[in-house]
């Protein structure tokens, strides 16, 4: 009952930013603010220190504070002690739970209104507890930050341990007690692979170019865009695949474009069958994904389908294992692109066919448990920030008293 209800415009005002373009910025220690975060540095400021930068232009309503005075640019707005009247800090939460960004101006280029803006209703306790909920928000919004940045790298660690995996299992065997269960050697002898960044493998196993194994190596290509009876409006056609439509290590069920029969025909593409492996030439460079239906695929992509030789999925794993090394081919050359010879010229291993299906059986296996568990922590980080945003909400708000609330009553409130 103590606490005001005012309108923005009372509590505080937004200054506008400067225009300060990359080549007139110079040598400093001074953080340039653009709408959404720090973009580069200066040698002056031109706010007072602490501050509040909201955005104006792109990332308009997102809210940052900084200690530090900066440099704000044109893109932005900010807050200072001198256009505030108010606890800088309890206004950098309260505005972080403001809901800025649905006051952008309808126009051409959307953009926070200033005026607008101005028109939202606040709570304003008296100074005192505006300080303590700065004080209480700072000390358990950092403890769950810490929680957080702890989950991402936990998720770096997993994916680096899923890389090394993958890379060790492909080119030096199933680890020993894999290997014992299905009756392989778990300690083979070693030899030169000839390869230098390949180094030694198995004796059993054979070093061979990629094409000695494939049954066929397909292209693709693009029917002319501007004949619109080459391509499909509807469900109707054959899928055509293009780089957009791949993600890594997944199966492409779905494309953004169909080919009719006469954009195939005259196209002369050739239909790539369920389970073919596709191979990114261009852009992501590497990328490996297989077909969930009969498809095209455009000129960048590479369709690989194993001879008797070679399990494809042991294929898929390879060339995940390889994407670090065609990627260092690739920075090698002028054209910043593989083309078909270069990919069939791609060194291979090739173990005996069991020894390759119970490697990528394992790796199937392994590697799910690995993305399942990056899922998990994905999922406690968003309800971590989840928890942090209705923390800040809960206290800016009241409904949590922050002088004195035992901790299970604060819990409960938040939940």
């Amino acid at each position: 009952e103590h606490w005001e209800v005012l309108r923005l415009r009372h509590v505080c005002r937004f200054a506008y930013g400067d225009s300060l373009p990359a080549e007139a910025r110079e040598l400093g220690d001074v953080p340039v603010f653009g709408s959404n975060g720090v973009v580069g540095d200066h040698n002056r400021p031109n706010t007072g220190d602490p501050v509040i930068v909201v955005g104006r232009k792109g990332s308009f309503g997102a809210v940052n504070y900084n200690n530090k005075a900066t440099f704000v640019l044109d893109t932005a707005y900010f807050v200072d002690e001198r256009h505030a009247h108010v606890d800088l800090r309890w206004l950098y939460y309260t505005l972080c739970c403001a809901d800025l960004a649905d006051v952008s101006m309808d126009s051409a280029v959307p953009g926070l209104s200033r005026e607008h803006a101005y028109g939202k209703r606040l709570a304003i306790p008296p100074p005192a507890e505006q300080h303590a909920i700065a004080v209480f928000l700072d000390g358990r919004t950092a403890e769950i930050d810490v929680l957080v940045e702890r989950q991402r790298r936990l998720i770096e660690r997993l994916a680096e341990y899923r890389t090394a995996l993958v890379t060790r299992t492909v080119t030096r065997g199933l680890p020993p007690e894999a290997a014992r269960a299905v009756g392989i050697d778990p300690h083979p002898r070693l030899k030169d692979s000839g390869v230098e960044w390949l180094g030694k493998v198995p004796e059993r196993w054979h070093v061979r170019k990629l094409g000695h194994a494939l049954a066929s190596c397909v292209g693709g290509g693009t029917p002319d865009t501007k004949r619109e009876e080459f391509w499909a409006n509807d469900a109707g056609g054959l899928p055509w695949v293009a780089i957009a439509d791949m993600s890594e290590g997944g199966v492409v069920a779905a494309t953004q474009k169909r080919v009719t029969p006469l954009g195939l025909s005259e196209s002369r593409l050739r239909t790539l069958p369920v389970g073919t492996l596709i191979y990114s030439m261009y852009a992501s460079v590497g990328a490996v994904a297989r077909l969930g239906m009969p498809a095209v695929t455009n000129q960048a992509i590479l369709g690989l389908i194993p001879n008797t030789t070679l399990f494809t999925s042991f294929l898929h794993w390879w060339l995940y294992a390889c994407r670090s090394s065609v990627l260092a081919l690739v920075r090698s050359n002028t054209q910043h692109n593989l083309n078909a010879e270069t990919v069939r010229s791609l060194p291979l291993v090739l173990p005996p066919l069991p020894e390759q299906q119970a490697i990528a059986e394992f790796l199937d296996r392994k590697t799910a448990e690995i993305d399942d568990l990056c899922v998990r922590v994905e999922t406690a980080i968003e309800r971590l920030q989840e928890y942090r945003t209705a923390l800040v909400t809960a206290a800016v708000t009241g409904k949590i008293d922050v002088r004195g609330t035992a901790p299970a009553e604060m819990e409960a409130c938040c939940a």
